[in-house]
């Protein structure tokens, strides 16, 4: 396992590229050009589900899809999911050549399972992490990354080497989660108000560890990083922790990253969000497109 500093700059390899119908000059049937890359406004019919970043494990992972009383009868009682066809679409397709980054939640560990705050604790991932992480993997076939990054903690390597066997790994400190000090392997419960003290005043410094303000600003410093990276290496896929997620989204939304994460902000362990590229001035967009949390998402930590 290399660090990422040491080939930053280095060309490092191309990865996995999807097996997709392309036309006779090379690009795909829904826009995407030979570099891997489409821009929002570029998405043109046909729309092949093959092709759209809410498709994986044979089936649909849209909300407003998944919602949709008419197709009850298609959603899995197992995975939330929908089985459709090009028809069932809700328009709110986007291709994968949209993507720049495919960002993972680790698996689950034990002291997740538990209740307990893992922050900087090198904590493995359990039986059920493993097959979160491969779940992730069987989800992503088809799907384009060329380039592999986890977090350096364990339970990040881990999924990353579980989702991504035959690619070659690097990690990168910048993407540890938040550094809890002296709440980690403490009890969520037990501490929560002590705890809350250090999110309603972002500029605290927890004993031992870093102030929300700190982390937010490290991780403004990876996303923008693995973007600029990305729009010059092709699609690239990273594994971290789920308070990363928060961070990544409210920055893409211009939204307060020092807010508590909302249901919509959430990912359960081995969840999926994708930060697509929009075309417009370099807007990003970022979507949660596999396990996605909800309020029943209690393994919500690190």
């Amino acid at each position: 396992m290399a660090d990422w500093d040491q080939i930053a700059n280095k060309e490092i390899g191309e990865g996995n590229p999807a097996e997709t119908k392309k036309t006779e000059n090379g690009e795909m049937q829904d826009g995407t050009r030979k570099s891997g890359f489409v821009t929002g406004s570029e998405n043109k019919p046909p729309r092949q589900c093959s092709h759209c970043i809410w498709m994986g494990l044979g089936s649909c992972g849209h909300p407003k899809v998944v919602a949709d009383p008419e197709l009850e009868d298609k959603r899995s009682d197992v995975s939330g999911r929908v089985t459709v066809d090009e028809d069932d679409c809700c328009n709110h397709f986007q291709s994968q050549g949209n993507v720049l980054l495919y960002v993972v939640r680790h698996g689950v560990t034990t002291p997740d399972e538990l209740g307990v705050r893992g922050g900087w604790n090198d904590d493995p991932i359990n039986e059920t992490g493993k097959q979160q992480a491969e779940d992730v993997r069987d989800y992503l076939k088809g799907k384009t990354f060329k380039h592999v990054i986890s977090s350096d903690m364990d339970r990040a390597q881990e999924t990353a080497a579980i989702i991504a066997p035959n690619h070659k790994r690097y990690t990168d400190q910048q993407l540890r989660p938040w550094d809890v000090g002296k709440f980690a392997g403490k009890d969520h419960d037990l501490y929560k108000d002590e705890f809350d003290q250090y999110q309603k005043h972002p500029s605290m410094k927890i004993p031992d560890g870093e102030s929300m303000a700190e982390f937010a600003t490290r991780l403004h410093g990876a996303l923008m990083k693995y973007v600029e990276f990305a729009r010059k290496n092709g699609p690239t896929l990273i594994v971290m922790h789920s308070r990363n997620f928060t961070q990544f989204k409210h920055h893409i939304e211009d939204s307060s990253e020092f807010k508590k994460p909302t249901d919509g902000d959430k990912v359960r362990e081995g969840g999926i969000m994708v930060i697509l590229d929009e075309g417009k001035e370099h807007q990003l967009k970022a979507e949660i497109v596999f396990n996605r949390g909800d309020e029943g998402d209690t393994n919500f930590s690190s």
